[in-house]
C-alpha cells in the first residue's frame, strides 16, 4: 500500500522529520516501509503558464508554435501536443529548468523556429499516465 506524505501531514505534524526518519519510525512502530518515493525531486523551474496563442508550424504538420505567459515573461515554445487549448493553464518548464528525463532545458530550434521552454505532460513531470477502462 502507498501512503501520501501530504495525507499523513493532515493528521501529524512532520515539519522536523525527514523522509528517512519517518520511514524508520513507521517501520519500528506500525508496519514495514519498503521504500520512499519522492516525486519531483529532479524537477525545477516549472510554473503554471497560460497559452496565449497557438499557430501552426510553417514547415511541420505535427508541430505548433505556442506563446506562453508564465507570470514573468511571455515565451515562445514549439510543441507537438495535439490537445492544446487557447487560454488554458498548463505546466510550463522554463529554460534553465529540469524535468524527470531532461537534465537541463535549453533554448532549441525546431525547423528554424526558436523554442524556449517546454509545455509539460504528466510523464515529463514524473507521473505515469492513468488509463481508465
Amino acid at each position: 500500500m502507498k501512503l501520501s506524505l501530504n495525507w499523513i501531514k493532515d493528521f501529524v505534524d512532520l515539519k522536523d522529520i525527514d523522509h528517512d526518519d519517518l520511514a524508520n519510525r513507521l517501520t519500528m512502530s506500525v508496519a514495514e516501509v519498503e521504500g520512499v518515493e519522492v516525486k519531483g525531486k529532479n524537477i525545477s523551474n516549472v510554473v503554471i503558464g497560460k497559452i496565449l496563442d497557438i499557430q501552426a508550424h510553417p514547415s511541420s504538420e505535427k508541430l505548433s508554435i505556442v506563446q506562453v505567459d508564465d507570470g514573468q515573461v511571455i515565451s515562445q515554445t514549439v510543441c507537438a501536443a495535439p490537445n492544446l487549448i487557447l487560454n488554458s493553464l498548463v505546466p510550463f518548464a522554463r529554460t534553465g529548468g529540469s524535468l524527470v528525463n531532461v537534465a537541463k532545458i535549453k533554448e532549441a530550434k525546431f525547423n528554424r523556429i526558436a523554442s524556449n521552454g517546454i509545455l509539460c505532460s504528466a510523464a515529463e513531470l514524473g507521473y505515469r499516465r492513468i488509463i481508465q477502462a
